[in-house]
């Protein structure tokens, strides 16, 4: 009973391997001293084991301290991964809302840009239809200027949808400068 005593022992009080050996010890010396005292073969024989149940016992306990050493180990390992991954998982949250908003951008700006293609291509075709109507020599030069104008606007808005890749690759710098109102207004009533 004592012995069964010791080496359930080695379950509950395996974490702390010093209080372990002390009750390993208070349990199983007395009898193995006693049988000792005894001096009969069969009481030796007792001691004997009493005495390598006590040392299996503190081997079994010794294993079973580090395997819940391990244990632990591998839990905050575990909880470290876990917070890793929802901080990984934030940041690709974020990376993702950050690529919606950019192609939701992009597809305002081709929405813009292709009305601003679009609407000197119809003045070209205006003017150019207009050209075959013309009766006055003076009235071609305006006509052409109009052309002029039109084309002028249209290679602007190819030339900055080209700019683009630049744009998204942060190659472009902003140039701060003085603009002149009444000559941007005069080009967009253009």
């Amino acid at each position: 009973v004592l012995c069964a005593t010791a080496m359930g022992a080695a379950v509950h009080l395996s974490p702390v391997p010093r209080i372990l050996a002390a009750y390993v010890l208070c349990v199983l010396v007395p009898l193995a001293v006693r049988d000792v005292a005894l001096g009969d073969p069969f009481h030796l024989v007792m001691a004997s084991l009493c005495v390598l149940i006590g040392v299996y016992t503190l081997i079994i306990g010794s294993n079973h301290a580090r395997a819940l050493a391990e244990l632990l180990d591998q839990r905050q390992q575990n909880a470290s991964l876990v917070a890793a991954l929802q901080t990984e998982n934030a940041r690709s949250e974020q990376a993702r809302v950050k690529a919606e908003e950019a192609s939701a951008a992009r597809t305002r700006f081709f929405a813009a840009a292709n009305h601003d293609l679009r609407q000197p291509l119809n003045a070209i075709g205006l003017l150019a239809q207009s050209l075959q109507h013309v009766r006055q020599v003076e009235d071609v030069g305006e006509v052409a200027e109009h052309l002029t104008s039109c084309v002028d606007g249209m290679t602007d808005v190819v030339d900055e949808l080209l700019e683009i890749p630049r744009l998204d690759a942060g190659a472009l710098k902003p140039d701060l400068s003085v603009v002149r109102l009444d000559q941007l207004a005069r080009e967009c009533c253009r």
